[in-house]
C-alpha cells in the first residue's frame, strides 16, 4: 500500500509538533501562595517545551534544557498600591536547590507579547503572567521562589 508523501510529511509534522510540549497537570486549589501580607501568587498553569515563540520569532532552549512557562495570577489583597518584581521569582530544582530564574515575562494572552519584570498592582487588583523559566530538560519543577521565599508546587496523583 502506497501512502502519499505528503500524507506521510503532515503525519511527520503532527507527530513532531505533539511530543514537543509537556503540560504538567497541577492539583487544583493548592498552588495559591500568600506572600508578604495579603499578596496571592497563584500557579494555574505549567507546561515545558524546547522551542518559544517570542511574536515574530522563535528561541530555541540550550541542548539539556527546556523552557517552563508558569502561568501566574498575583492578587493585591491589600488597600496599596505594590510593587512586583517578577525577576525576584525563580524555580529551584528539590535535589541541588539551583537557583532557574524568569527569563522571560508575557502577558497572559494566546499570542506572546512581552511584558516587564517590573510592575505595579493597585488595591484589591490582579493580574496574570506567564513566566518562562529555563530549565532542566529531565526534572520535574517543583519548588518555586519568590524573593527567598520558597514553596511547593503541587501536582495531581
Amino acid at each position: 500500500m502506497k501512502i502519499p508523501l505528503f500524507r506521510l510529511l503532515f503525519l511527520g509534522l503532527i507527530l513532531t509538533l505533539s511530543s514537543c510540549v509537556t503540560v504538567y497537570q497541577l492539583s487544583p486549589a493548592k498552588n495559591n501562595f500568600n506572600y508578604k501580607n495579603n499578596i496571592e501568587y497563584e500557579v494555574y498553569g505549567m507546561s515545558s517545551a524546547s522551542q518559544q515563540a517570542t511574536g515574530n520569532s522563535r528561541i530555541v532552549a540550550k541542548k539539556g534544557y527546556t523552557f517552563v512557562s508558569v502561568k501566574t495570577k498575583v492578587t493585591n489583597k491589600t488597600n496599596e498600591t505594590i510593587d512586583i518584581d517578577f525577576s525576584e521569582v525563580s524555580l529551584l530544582d528539590l535535589v541541588n536547590k539551583v537557583k532557574y530564574p524568569v527569563s522571560f515575562v508575557y502577558q497572559a494572552t494566546v499570542v506572546s507579547i512581552p511584558a516587564k519584570n517590573k510592575t505595579t498592582l493597585g488595591p484589591q487588583k490582579s493580574l496574570k503572567r506567564i513566566l518562562l523559566i529555563t530549565y532542566p530538560d529531565k526534572m520535574k519543577p517543583e519548588l518555586l521562589e519568590i524573593n527567598g521565599e520558597r514553596y511547593e508546587i503541587q501536582f495531581s496523583k
